[in-house]
């Protein structure tokens, strides 16, 4: 991508308007270009082959005289006249020139606008205030120019899946360099920017789901004005999609003390590049690993390692993970179990895999040699289990003889997150002003979780019973749903009591609910019930008009005497 021969053809683009204008007339024609190099081995025919493979320039009817210059007549096609200096021929300007050259077209309003009204002619003023630009501009020829995002002679408009600059395309586009430790070193620049986003639910999103609206580099560094944002824009940046969540921070007190501290406002709890999906125990003061002795090594993922255990004195541990949304329940991410070594020998393992769909978790136990070891998993958000739900996992480990040594290592799969610990005790101090706050927010908002999930599960019941239940539903899935949306967005708001009211009306939904549940259940037991009486009712009815028919049928055997 950095090669000199990969320079050559993005400059199909480009061209000097007496050059597009004798260009424009051939289209269809032959090329004395196009026929010479189709006949040439490796990178000399290779820019034909790309530019008969949908380049957007040959669809548009350019060629390339347009960028290169020189005489494309057929006639030349056997000599080298075509690429005489009289001609005008250009070779592959060098990087430097590159962005220049493709400016030639791409900043011409009245030239674009013949191809696309809405095409954009300020890329390369806006090229040139970014950090590429700018290095690229005083000299420095390693920065990525237009070539390296949108590729060479086989260069597709940005809406084909096959351009390197399509959304899905671009996290790798952009790692081309920015993995590249031989580019990013000079610079002091991370290179595992691209592995952190890979695992982040911006990624899940974009790459797994294809909802091509979640972000990729570009939409929150910019496309052709490249930088990073500053610590006053992060909010913005964040802002074009989590708007509500942004209005509601700023008019918080935190607002004001995060400026003052120069904190990147969004980043400190969501981090940047590798953003989880976020659970209430991200700020839960009690999400953290904890165990009853020994060393936490790790909390993501869990790990911790014990010195001495003694016979029959238990161990207990207690980690949080999430399962991350939208993950269906045989996806093979969801693999996850944990592994109790003693002595460097072969590991008890037990099976912590939790799937969607789940609705109760009995406690999992194994036993190898010396050691036993039971894992009760809850999850947070009640039952049944749902993609996005936190689960706390509880592990006592019991010895028969003692053990000089023992570790713990949870093992969890890719679409398993583990929970480190509380984003705001990374200021804060537990069970100060902030953390009992947080505390009651934790609980208002699983609350809410568990009580909706529990009006769901009966509500569910009664409809597969056949009882009408759509309204509590829609009201349910609608009311109730759009409480527990809104209120986790009002956790940026900082503001307990704002937070605690909306939970509040979305308790009363889910109770509203849970009583249609109950009373369409409770009315089925009454209709079963009336059904059983009227069944015994007619059975008694027509037992005795048989008892009837046959009294009247001996009646008449009595009354008429030598009668068969």
């Amino acid at each position: 991508m950095r090669h000199p021969v990969a320079s050559v053809a993005l400059l199909l683009m480009l061209a000097p308007a007496a050059a597009r204008a004798q260009e424009s007339p051939a289209r269809g024609s032959g090329s004395a270009c196009i026929t010479c190099h189709a006949n040439l081995p490796d990178h000399l025919g290779a820019p034909v082959a790309a530019w008969n493979a949908g380049d957007v320039h040959k669809d548009a009817g350019l060629g390339c005289v347009g960028c290169h210059g020189g005489d494309p007549s057929p006639a030349l096609a056997e000599d080298l006249r075509s690429m005489a200096p009289e001609t005008g021929f250009m070779p592959a300007p060098d990087r430097l020139q590159l962005a220049a050259t493709c400016a030639h077209c791409h900043s011409d309003a009245t030239y674009m606008k013949q191809f696309n009204p809405q095409a954009r002619v300020d890329q390369f003023a806006e090229y040139l205030t970014s950090a590429h630009g700018r290095a690229n501009q005083a000299g420095d020829p390693v920065p990525a120019t237009c070539s390296d995002c949108h590729g060479v002679h086989g260069i597709r408009s940005v809406k084909s899946p096959a351009s390197p600059a399509y959304a899905s395309n671009v996290p790798a586009t952009c790692a081309t360099c920015h993995s590249d430790a031989a580019v990013m070193d000079p610079y002091g620049l991370p290179i595992d920017v691209h592995e952190s986003y890979m695992d982040s639910t911006h990624a899940d999103a974009l790459l797994i789901r294809g909802d091509l609206a979640a972000p990729a580099c570009n939409d929150c560094h910019g496309n052709h004005g490249a930088a990073p944002p500053g610590v006053t824009s992060v909010a913005n940046v964040c802002g074009q999609c989590h708007g509500r969540e942004a209005t509601l921070f700023r008019g918080s007190f935190k607002k004001e003390l995060f400026d003052s501290m120069e904190m990147s406002e969004c980043i400190v709890c969501h981090g940047q590049h590798r953003i989880l999906h976020p659970t209430p125990e991200l700020f839960h003061g009690k999400s953290a690993p904890s165990i009853s002795a020994g060393e936490i090594v790790s909390a993501e993922p869990f790990t911790a390692r014990l010195a001495r255990m003694e016979a029959g004195a238990p161990l207990t541990a207690s980690w949080r993970v999430v399962l991350r949304p939208h993950t269906e329940a045989d996806d093979e991410g969801l693999a996850h179990h944990v592994e109790i070594a003693a002595g460097g020998g072969e590991p008890l393992r037990l099976d912590a895999t939790v799937r969607p769909g789940e609705a109760s978790l009995e406690p999992r136990q194994a036993e190898a040699g010396p050691l036993s070891a039971t894992l009760t998993i809850q999850p947070l958000s009640g039952s049944p289990v749902k993609g996005g739900d936190s689960l706390r996992l509880d592990l006592e480990v019991r010895a028969s003889q003692g053990l000089d040594s023992l570790e713990i290592h949870d093992r969890p799969g890719a679409r398993v997150d583990a929970v480190a610990g509380s984003t705001c005790l990374q200021c804060h101090s537990p069970g100060d002003p902030c953390d009992e706050a947080s505390e009651r927010m934790y609980e208002a908002l699983t609350g809410l979780d568990r009580a909706l999930r529990d009006s769901a599960s009966l509500l569910q019941r009664a409809e597969h019973a056949g009882m009408e239940v759509s309204g509590p539903v829609f009201e349910l899935r609608s009311n109730g749903t759009t409480a527990a949306i809104e209120s986790r967005a009002l956790i940026h708001s900082f503001d307990p009591d704002q937070l605690l009211a909306r939970t509040g009306e979305g308790m009363e939904v889910a109770a509203t609910a849970l009583q249609a549940g109950e009373d369409a259940l409770a009315e089925l037991q009454f209709r079963r019930k009336g059904l059983a009486v009227s069944l015994i009712l007619v059975a008694l009815v027509l037992a005795a008009l048989w008892l009837k028919i046959r009294q009247v049928d001996r009646a008449r055997q009595a009354g008429a005497p030598g009668r068969p």
